[in-house]
């Protein structure tokens, strides 16, 4: 996983393990994804989008010239690891292997069978405090 932000009229090229899945989630700004050329394998992407990439060994995004005033840049979520080879189902925030598991997750949150957080669980968290007051 990584975060990279891109400038107007940026680029970014870097190496990928072929071998691995490749997901690039846009959180702001928009362009484009994939290698550049005459051909227009490049796509365009916008805030809020997934772009679910194929093989290959590089990941190319390029950011257009002009942003909109509310995101300057391109902001983009990099993620990926080796595929699971496995078949995956979901739900709202449910991700299971079949549609069968996904109801008995429903059924266990619904039935308070995933846990509770303590009442003093959830803190404010101010950062440490100074030395010496």
């Amino acid at each position: 996983m990584a975060h990279a932000t891109l400038h107007p009229s940026a680029e970014m090229d870097i190496p990928w393990n072929p071998s691995y899945n490749a997901l690039v989630y846009v959180l702001s700004g928009h362009g484009s994804i994939g290698p550049a050329g005459a051909d227009g394998t490049a796509q365009p992407i916008y805030k809020g989008q997934l772009a679910v990439l194929g093989t290959g060994d590089r990941i190319v995004a390029r950011t257009d010239e002009l942003q909109d005033g509310h995101s300057p840049n391109l902001e983009l979520l990099l993620l990926g690891g080796q595929p699971i080879g496995e078949p995956v189902a979901q739900w709202g925030p449910f991700v299971m292997n079949s549609r069968a598991e996904l109801a008995q997750a429903i059924e266990d949150f619904q039935a308070g069978r995933m846990g509770q957080v303590p009442a003093d669980g959830l803190r404010v968290y101010r950062g440490k405090e100074p030395q010496g007051v």
